[in-house]
């Protein structure tokens, strides 16, 4: 019984472990939600600019110097944050990562047309 105790006291010991890392890990969309403050993205040329990511997959982006703020959808899939307009329309894919314990959000947006990456870094504000 002592042996039977202390493997089911192991394995939901490893299971919390486990549990934790995937849930309360580094990345991915938990870690996203949220509002971010920056400097410059595809949405604002280099303007001062707050992105919300909300946990249903939409979002927002109030810039600098722009009356109403630019709705969107968002998705992740592995290390591509895709953003695109409320309808699905004129979708642009992004890598992402996070550092400083997830309060640091770093996007890398490469342009086609000129071939550059252009890399904006956001702030958790809260």
């Amino acid at each position: 019984m002592k042996k039977f105790r202390s493997k089911v006291i192991s394995f939901v010991g490893a299971l919390g472990i486990i549990t934790c890392l995937t849930a309360c890990g580094s990345g991915g969309k938990n870690a996203l939600i949220g509002t971010w403050d920056g400097k410059g993205s595809v949405f604002s040329n280099n303007r001062d600019i707050v992105i919300t990511f909300y946990e249903d997959g939409t979002g927002s982006a109030d810039r600098e110097g722009r009356r109403d703020p630019i709705d969107f959808i968002w998705d992740i899939e592995g290390k591509n944050l895709t953003i695109s307009q409320p309808d699905g329309s004129y979708p642009y894919t992004q890598t992402y990562e996070f550092s400083n314990k997830d309060r640091t959000l770093t996007l890398v947006y490469h342009y086609d047309d000129d071939n550059t990456d252009y890399t904006f870094t956001y702030y958790r504000k809260n």
